[in-house]
């Protein structure tokens, strides 16, 4: 996710990625300033999905669910956000929420100290991570 340090705290940053804030823990190799562009990462294991927004705050995000499949003994998510960015979340079957079905609301929590912070590439996030 692309964002925007929005300020600097104790423990680390608070993000705005497209008006959602994230707490997020800082690295002691890297060191961001207020206005800073940066890449947030969180692996998706550990992307926590309900149909309810039961946590409220910070570290939130709601898309539209798109898919869930089977992948060997984990359940894989895909979960639009606006503007196209799809998130993923994998929950081994011992987890598995069937609730949740294709087009329905989700609310997906990221735990601040699971989420990685990174500065964003010179040449463009879509550059950096591209294959060729």
């Amino acid at each position: 996710m692309e964002g925007v340090i929005s300020r600097i705290s104790e423990r680390g940053y608070v993000v705005d990625v497209d008006g959602v804030s994230f707490d997020v823990d800082g690295d002691e190799g890297l060191i961001f300033l207020k206005g800073e562009a940066c890449v947030l990462m969180i692996r998706p294991e550990f992307v926590d999905l309900d149909l309810k927004n039961e946590t409220g705050g910070r570290n939130l995000l709601k898309g539209k669910m798109k898919t869930g499949v089977f992948v060997g003994d984990s359940m894989r998510y895909e979960v639009e956000v606006g503007d196209g960015l799809t998130i993923l979340a994998k929950y081994p079957l011992s987890h598995y929420s069937p609730e949740i079905r294709a087009d329905d609301e989700v609310f997906m929590y990221m735990p601040r100290e699971r989420i990685r912070i990174y500065r964003y590439p010179e040449e463009g996030l879509e550059k950096e991570l591209s294959l060729e």
